[in-house]
């Protein structure tokens, strides 16, 4: 599966799990993304073939029910929280790390565009 981070994440999770050999980008690391709103990052993984990881679930299932609605193609989402993934702890980016290569390695083929929803959960 290939992933668009989006941008409330380090871009440090795109670079260890590029390292790690998953198809991994920022939307910090995309100039064209720059300051980018929800609807932008969307269009951006249509159009790019990546599925959004994201805590804004919310934002981007209705933005899903939207374009359900008129037929229009999805990206999955990886949606997690900042509850299961403390960004502010210690072992964020270890976790984060470990459950995005698992889910990455239980998805080998290109299922990003499949409009499937997927809560990350920790990895131990």
């Amino acid at each position: 599966m290939r992933l668009l981070i989006d941008e409330m994440y380090s871009p440090v999770i795109a670079e260890r799990l590029r390292k790690l050999g998953h198809d991994a980008l920022s939307v910090i690391e995309q100039p064209d993304l720059a300051g980018p709103d929800d609807l932008e990052v969307w269009a951006y993984a249509v159009s790019h073939r990546r599925a959004i990881v994201t805590e804004n679930g919310a934002d981007f299932l209705a933005i899903a029910r939207q374009g359900s609605a008129m037929s229009e193609p999805a990206p999955s989402l990886i949606i997690t929280s900042n509850r299961a993934f403390p960004r502010h702890s210690r072992s964020f980016l270890g976790q984060a790390i470990r459950a995005l290569a698992t889910v990455c390695e239980g998805h080998p083929g290109d299922d990003a565009q499949a409009g499937a929803v997927h809560l990350l959960r920790s990895v131990t």
